[in-house]
């Protein structure tokens, strides 16, 4: 199962969520939030937590964060981890939406606006080149194909 299926179903009266970036990965750290009955997804060093109350995200983030660097010693970046609505965080340029009681997926606007940025850099008539130069600079630009 995707990443695409995986979030609406765990996010089912889900209210809050935090976001790690640790500097390593860590299995250890997967089995314990397993073990503590936690829904998460972490993908590389990057790891969302879903809890169902602000105060239960604050205290999961201080046991989590004491965890990462005492036991495991691993390095927290503090200035991307956050706790928050699962609505209003961003994890690997994707954010949620609610809609007629469904939780939806769609792309985050940031990684949207700097896609059609970078299609527009390409595509500038400015810059004189055939349609097959463009069309092959648009297939194999990291963010514009």
């Amino acid at each position: 199962m995707g990443f695409r299926a995986l979030l609406p179903k765990a996010l089912h009266k889900v209210e809050t969520c935090l976001h790690y970036s640790v500097i390593s990965t860590s299995t250890n750290f997967d089995r314990l939030l397993e073990k503590r009955g936690h829904k998460f997804v972490r993908y590389a060093d990057d790891c969302i937590i879903y809890v169902k109350s602000k105060r239960a995200a604050e205290r999961v983030m201080t046991s989590c964060t004491k965890y990462l660097e005492d036991r495991l010693k691993l390095k927290i970046n503090r200035e991307k981890s956050k706790t928050g609505s699962p609505l209003k965080l961003k994890f690997l340029g994707f954010s949620l939406y609610k809609a007629k009681g469904k939780i939806g997926i769609r792309p985050y606007q940031k990684s949207v606006k700097r896609f059609k940025d970078r299609v527009r850099q390409i595509t500038s008539r400015k810059r004189g080149r055939s349609t097959q130069k463009i069309l092959k600079e648009l297939k194999h630009s990291p963010q514009a194909g």
